[in-house]
């Protein structure tokens, strides 16, 4: 078992990082989701009507663009954390 000394400011940005991550994955899960309800329902209805169209034509492609930005993020957030804990290692062998 190795232990790395690690200040409370290092724990706080690891939290931050973690959150961050979370957050951004979360949301562009949601934001994918609601993509595929209106295109589900796109699909099953009969009779579509003008804010039918204007929603999988227009709001769901909307919805997956920022939904990729939102994963982009998190994976950004997920790679800072991982720096942030190398960064620790190398300056744990040092001393």
């Amino acid at each position: 078992m190795k232990v790395y000394a690690v200040l409370e400011s290092e724990v706080k940005t690891f939290a931050m990082f973690n959150s961050i991550s979370t957050g951004c994955f979360s949301v562009g899960a949601g934001l994918v989701s609601l993509a595929g309800g209106i295109w589900t329902n796109a699909a099953f209805v009969t009779d579509q009507t003008a804010a039918g169209e204007i929603l999988s034509g227009v709001v769901a492609p909307v919805l997956c663009s920022l939904s990729a930005i939102f994963f982009f993020a998190g994976m950004y957030a997920r790679t800072m954390r991982g720096d942030a804990l190398e960064a620790i290692k190398r300056e744990s062998k040092q001393s």
